[in-house]
């Protein structure tokens, strides 16, 4: 009797690469081979659906049947491994950037993981932003300590085309006209994404408010994230930060005073 790994694995591999015969030699002798395509069928479906609803920009810039057919063939090669097909298709950026069919389409894979990072913010956990009355007992002494822990929506990405601009032309239906209009040769954009009651929000930042940005988002002390301050108001910045819920606790790192110009105000 077969065990059930092999089973697993048997049909893995009838499912994503159309490959029976481990199948066949698993199943009864009176098992009609069309059951197994109506199982591969319904799986390859699903996770065409899935990919659709992740990118549905990049479905209208390439159109149904050229989005069908790679999300096939990035499906049977990528496979998902867990259960949740909303976390799905991560890699679909990387995969278009080496798919030679979509190499005419320079801009597509930022496209992709501009798509991919709003998925990840429509689905991130909800939690509540930081309660600004704790952040206010810390002393003046002890601000440039503070290490902030970003909301699990809140995304930053640097693109080296204009994606933010080809994703609202094409989601506020701006049709050939907008897109026509877009300069993809303008340089890279930095960019910001999080949730809002509304949905997604995307914002530009400059290129200070973004390193600033990325240190903060990612665990830094106000301290170590001064570094990439320079040219912004970091009391201000740190402020919208705060008001815009894109923190939700934070902790002290060990004791290092700072001067009294770095001093923040709430």
């Amino acid at each position: 009797m077969s065990t059930l790994l092999e089973t697993q694995r048997a049909m893995q591999a009838s499912l994503v690469a159309a490959d029976d015969r481990a199948t066949f030699a698993l199943l009864s002798a009176d098992v009609n081979p069309d059951r197994i395509n109506i199982y591969r069928n319904t799986f390859l479906m699903t996770i065409i659906k899935a990919l659709r609803l992740t990118y549905p920009v990049v479905l209208r810039l390439v159109g149904e049947e050229f989005f069908e057919a790679t999300a096939q063939l990035f499906a049977t090669r990528y496979p998902p491994t867990i259960a949740y097909l909303d976390q799905y298709g991560g890699g679909f950026a990387e995969f278009l950037r080496t798919f030679e069919p979509a190499t005419g389409l320079r801009y597509l894979p930022d496209v992709a993981r501009l798509e991919w990072a709003i998925n990840r913010a429509l689905h991130a956990p909800d939690e509540e932003p930081l309660d600004l009355h704790e952040l206010a007992a810390i002393p003046a002494e002890d601000h440039g300590r503070i290490c902030f822990v970003a909301h699990p929506s809140v995304q930053l990405l640097r693109l080296d085309y204009p994606a933010d601009s080809i994703w609202r032309a094409i989601v506020d239906e701006g049709g050939d006209a907008a897109l026509a209009s877009i300069n993809l040769d303008a340089g890279p954009v930095q960019l910001l994404i999080e949730r809002r009651e509304a949905g997604a929000t995307l914002s530009r930042l400059e290129q200070e408010q973004w390193r600033f940005a990325e240190r903060l988002l990612s665990g830094a002390s106000i301290n170590e994230a001064l570094g990439q301050a320079d040219g912004i108001d970091v009391s201000e910045t740190i402020a919208e930060h705060l008001a815009s819920g894109r923190f939700i606790s934070f902790a002290l790192t060990a004791h290092e005073p700072i001067s009294h110009s770095n001093h923040l105000r709430y």
